[in-house]
């Protein structure tokens, strides 16, 4: 009676290992860097209002900086890209991009930016691309500049 019971869990575990069911996908693991600690009241991470990975850990430095440990799901990791940051509001911790040609995804443990509000993250989103406009005003300006002064 036990060998039968021994050979039937035996079959079971070799059954399943066959069905993937042992095999744990854990996606990929990210740390967002913050200036202060975000209001965060759910430990799920989002992106456009879809639940895309959890919060794992929060560490709070001497200096009160923060680093929050999240594990982005497998389906979704490459969607976490170079250009991408995290922001707090309503409670959530939120995906947004703030670049957008950027599209190579980024390794596991990579770190990003992270904003304690909305209003902090569009007001940081606002000076980069005005920054961006303004050096890419002053290059055309020095294209013009060479064009005339060879005539």
């Amino acid at each position: 009676m036990r060998k039968c019971i021994f050979l039937f869990f035996l079959g079971l575990a070799i059954f399943l290992l066959g069905q993937n069911i042992f095999a744990f996908k854990p996606g990929k693991i990210f740390y967002v860097a913050f200036d202060s600690m975000p209001d965060l009241k759910d430990n799920k991470v989002y992106a456009k209002g879809y639940p895309i990975g959890k919060i794992l850990d929060k560490e709070l430095s001497e200096d009160l900086k923060v680093i929050i440990t999240i594990r982005i799901y497998p389906k979704y990791t490459a969607s976490i890209t170079k250009g991408g940051v995290f922001y707090a509001d309503n409670g959530k911790l939120n995906y947004d991009i703030l670049e957008k040609d950027t599209k190579q995804p980024l390794p596991s443990e990579s770190i990003l930016l992270g904003f304690s509000s909305k209003k902090e993250f569009y007001l940081f989103k606002a000076q980069y691309h005005v920054q961006k406009l303004a050096e890419e005003a002053r290059k055309r300006a020095e294209e013009l500049y060479k064009e005339i002064k060879e005539k």
